[in-house]
């Protein structure tokens, strides 16, 4: 039982002792995070398409900037009022490709999206997609924006065909997932260093894999893994 106290405060300040540089690695989605990656969030995309679809049924009451008013409405139901803080320029639809193409750290921590490269029938349910003024026959000034609902359909004050003759800006809903390798690593290391079930002489000659073991748990990502690989 000693021994066993002993290794379990080992192993709690190793978790601790992370510097603030080791810290900021497993909150970002960009480097440095070299342990996760970003993937489709599907529940995320739902509440999205969800929230579009909806808010395309009011009727059309606005004069000016309809399309980007009903979809930061539907982003306001699924992220909440906090993004009203942001810094996002909302004069015109285009203005958000414009604040989030050279944020994209800002973009994710914000509204947990990613720009990616799709088109048409393959954009993502769930994603934001812009276009550039006068792409499709949209306003010559302001561009349009709007939220893929469907394969091929996307809602704004309205829901209609992806336009395909012109090739959008597109921002897909994503959440962090820890990496294959890191998750075998992880049970790999808990199978050959149960660091704590040994008696301090053994625990001498296993103190790489404990090491090793302490070095997932510092990382931030040990939890992770152990809930990914037992999620029952």
């Amino acid at each position: 039982m000693r021994n066993l106290k002993i290794c379990i405060l080992g192993l709690a300040l190793a978790s601790c002792s992370r510097s603030e540089e080791e810290q900021s690695d497993t909150t970002g989605f960009s480097e440095p995070a070299p342990n996760y990656d970003l993937v489709y969030d599907d529940g995320l995309a739902g509440r999205l398409a969800n929230a579009a679809t909806t808010v395309s049924k009011w009727k059309v009451t606005e004069k000016y900037k309809p399309c980007w008013n009903r979809v930061w409405q539907a982003m306001r139901w699924t992220y909440g009022d906090q993004i009203e803080k942001t810094t996002v320029g909302r004069p015109q639809a285009y203005n958000f490709a414009e604040w989030a193409n050279p944020k994209p750290q800002r973009l994710y921590d914000t509204f947990k999206l990613k720009k990616k490269s799709y088109a048409g029938t393959e954009i993502p349910v769930g994603s934001i997609v812009v276009w550039k003024p006068g792409s499709c026959g949209y306003d010559p000034d302001a561009g349009h924006i709007e939220i893929v609902v469907s394969p091929g359909t996307a809602c704004s004050f309205y829901c209609g065909p992806i336009c395909t003759s012109a090739v959008p800006e597109v921002y897909v809903p994503v959440k962090k997932q820890l990496r294959n390798e890191i998750i075998n690593r992880y049970m790999k290391l808990m199978q050959t260093c149960a660091c704590c079930s040994f008696p301090t002489s053994t625990m001498l000659v296993k103190s790489l894999e404990c090491q090793r073991y302490r070095a997932v748990i510092s990382m931030g990502v040990g939890r992770d893994a152990s809930r990914l690989a037992n999620p029952h």
